[in-house]
């Protein structure tokens, strides 16, 4: 089991989102373990979890850590990596004790 991370940067603002992968599972919308909708109003980064057959009466979670920060990334990869990789990093070992729930 894998962690997935999508960033959202608006100036100096970033979103960081953390969430549970399975590379063997099957996701839906042609495998997508994440969306990004956007218009003029607004931007949703949505999670998805695998696609599971859940008996009745059993349950499923599926789990999101947001880490709200500051940077900004010129448009360069190597800017992206030095400014934000640490960032993405950092986060990822600070909720590396926290257990992701199993499918």
């Amino acid at each position: 089991m894998g962690k997935a991370t999508i960033i959202y940067c608006l100036q100096d603002e970033l979103l960081i989102k953390l969430f549970k992968f399975d590379p063997s599972a099957e996701y839906p919308d042609h495998g997508s373990n994440n969306e990004t909708y956007i218009n003029g109003s607004f931007l949703e980064m949505e999670t998805l979890g695998p696609l599971l057959n859940i008996p009745a009466g059993e349950m499923t979670e599926h789990t999101e850590h947001w880490l709200l920060t500051r940077g900004k990334p010129m448009e360069t990869e190597e800017s992206i990596d030095q400014s934000l990789l640490p960032k993405v990093l950092s986060f990822q070992s600070s909720v590396s004790h926290i257990n992701f729930p199993a499918k």
